[in-house]
């Protein structure tokens, strides 16, 4: 999700850049349009590449009698590279015709372009779009983006435009979603769960990850003490699918309890439906995803033949690697069914008679509110080895069952049927626990 906002926000700069430009030649513009446009441009260290840029306005009166400017801005083809060592590589890369359609009042604009050109002041405020046009309309298509840059490009350009980019800032409101300043449409409308193939490509060197489609909305949050604007991503419809390249292990960066998942011939396939708007509840930028139409239509994750490493356990257990791991996960209308399944390793007994799968875990995720899924799950294990964290000579074999239940803390309660402990004073007896489990641990502190 933070990779497409960032996207949107390049994509907003990218069109207020190109708009301050056509002052430079009215006349030309309102009658031929103008093309008189360098094709490149730098910011810091990156540098914008496009081909056959024309920048074209009309002057339009409506019935009240006010004056606008309707603005269209097209070009063939977009190339954004980041300066790395003595090199530049591509960040996003777009190769079709980019057209960029919006409405301002005359007004609004001119005293935009000259505080920020003539005057050299800060963005603060974008000039508002006029009643006749509701936002600036962006189409996008073929658009491939390098996973490996973005982050760190759209950071530099939240800098240049000394525009703060957080997803939680105190005095900060949205405006009413009528008020939406862009619209941006990735490849052609389909209905879920097709994909659009003139979409965007997630992409990582040579390997194309994840195929997506849909259309963005961009508004903005007003500070009224600084005076300042932020863009906010303020709804949008996500269609996305994984291509042949995209493997678990890509996953394994959104939990950190997973060092990593990946196996030689694993099978990864997931496809998901999403629509979202943000609202700001007591200073937390919160998802709905729980109203109307809004939510998970349809998604399904399926991993075959995988291994899972992971970082820790919910215990002051040593863990152990997850052979043979199988998951899957289906999603309709937010309500999630999920069956996992895996082998934990034993150190002490040779791999070739540890194929039997000796844990599952099965039951239901409520994604209503996606920021915060809500668990109910229960977990069976039967001859699992474990051993202490601090001395891995204290260990033993054990049965369990756990049942997992929450959303942010987690608990998880269960028995423990132990078969055989080495290394304790005592032999270790059954035994029922009760602990939480905080999966935003990091974030919270």
């Amino acid at each position: 999700m933070k990779l497409l906002r960032n996207l949107f926000l390049l994509v907003v700069i990218l069109f207020l850049f190109l708009s301050v430009m056509l002052f430079s030649s009215l006349r030309e513009i309102f009658k031929d349009g103008y093309t008189d446009i360098p094709d490149s441009f730098s910011i810091e260290n990156y540098t914008f590449q496009y081909e056959s840029p024309i920048i074209t306005a009309e002057y339009i009166v409506s019935e009240s009698g006010l004056s606008s400017i309707a603005i269209y801005i097209m070009s063939e083809n977009l190339t954004i590279k980041v300066k790395d060592g003595d090199k530049y590589k591509t960040v996003v890369n777009v190769k079709s015709p980019i057209e960029m359609t919006g409405c301002y009042r005359a007004s609004d604009l001119i005293s935009f372009f000259v505080k920020t050109v003539l005057l050299g002041q800060n963005i603060k405020k974008y000039p508002r779009p006029c009643i006749s046009s509701k936002y600036v309309d962006v189409e996008l298509k073929n658009v491939r983006i390098d996973v490996k840059y973005i982050d760190d490009f759209i950071e530099s350009m939240s800098n240049f435009s000394e525009i703060p980019y957080k997803e939680k800032q105190e005095g900060y409101t949205p405006l009413p979603y009528s008020n939406t300043d862009f619209r941006i449409e990735i490849g052609e409308q389909t209905n879920c769960p097709l994909i659009s193939p003139d979409g965007a490509y997630l992409v990582s060197d040579s390997l194309t990850l994840v195929n997506f489609s849909g259309e963005f909305f961009i508004g903005r949050m007003y500070n009224k003490k600084t005076g300042q604007s932020n863009p906010l991503l303020t709804s949008f419809n996500l269609h996305a699918k994984a291509e042949d390249d995209f493997k678990a292990n890509y996953l394994s960066t959104f939990f950190d309890e997973i060092d990593s998942i990946q196996s030689e011939g694993e099978e990864v396939d997931f496809s998901i439906c999403l629509s979202a708007k943000s609202w700001k509840e007591k200073d937390k930028l919160r998802w709905v995803t729980d109203e109307g139409d809004w939510g998970i239509k349809n998604a399904e994750l399926i991993i075959k033949n995988s291994k899972m490493y992971l970082n820790k356990f919910p215990a002051d257990l040593k863990p152990e690697p997850i052979r043979n791991f199988n998951v899957k996960l289906n999603i309709k209308e937010n309500i999630g069914s999920i069956n996992l399944t895996g082998t934990v390793t034993n150190p002490k007994v040779k791999l070739k008679y540890q194929d039997a799968p000796n844990l599952q875990v099965g039951g239901s995720i409520d994604f209503s509110n996606i920021s915060e899924p809500k668990f109910n799950l229960i977990v069976n294990g039967s001859n699992i080895y474990f051993a202490l964290l601090e001395n891995t000579n204290l260990n033993g074999i054990a049965d369990l069952l756990v049942t997992i239940t929450g959303q942010n803390v987690l608990d998880l309660k269960g028995t423990v049927n132990v078969k055989k402990s080495n290394g304790f004073l005592t032999p270790l007896k059954d035994s029922e626990f009760e602990l939480k489990h905080n999966l935003f641990e990091k974030e919270n502190g």
